[in-house]
């Protein structure tokens, strides 16, 4: 009698053991058959831009960690849109590595190289007049490029 509660133990702990060990295999295979989403970098700058818009005060401490998000959204925008990181890259390094690029045209250059150097001006001058209306024009100036550059995109 033992021996038969043994092979019964046996089998219902292999039959356990099968369905698990399928569960296991089932979930593993979804998650290498579903495709990540991949939201457009256009999307994501845009969401981005509009926070940073509505979180701009009056306060020049504010404004002046706004021109770094700034500068880092446009930046992670054109990284993403031509494949060139420029993320770390400071406005003399940028000009260089995005003059040639296939994927920008010459307005499109032009308007990212002068928002560059005027952001740069807000960040590290001495004594910047940082205004809230300025930022916020700059800020148009960014929405206007991405707009510009997804629109533009292969």
């Amino acid at each position: 009698p033992w021996f038969l509660v043994g092979m019964g133990v046996g089998c219902i702990a292999c039959i356990l053991l099968g369905v698990y060990g399928w569960r296991y295999y089932k979930q593993r295979m979804q998650k290498h058959t579903e495709l990540p989403i991949v939201e457009h970098p256009g999307k994501r700058a845009m969401a981005a831009l509009k926070a940073l818009n509505r979180s701009v005060t009056n306060d020049p401490t504010v404004i002046h960690s706004g021109y770094i998000e700034l500068t880092e959204i446009m930046c992670q925008f054109i990284t993403n849109m031509t494949d060139i990181n420029v993320v770390d890259a400071t406005t003399e390094e940028m000009k260089q590595m995005l003059k040639n690029v296939p994927k920008l045209n010459t307005e499109h250059y032009d308007n990212i190289m002068q928002l560059a150097d005027e952001m740069d001006h807000y960040k590290f001058s001495e004594n910047p007049e940082l205004k809230k209306e300025t930022i916020q024009q700059n800020i148009q100036k960014v929405v206007g490029i991405v707009k510009g550059m997804a629109t533009n995109a292969p």
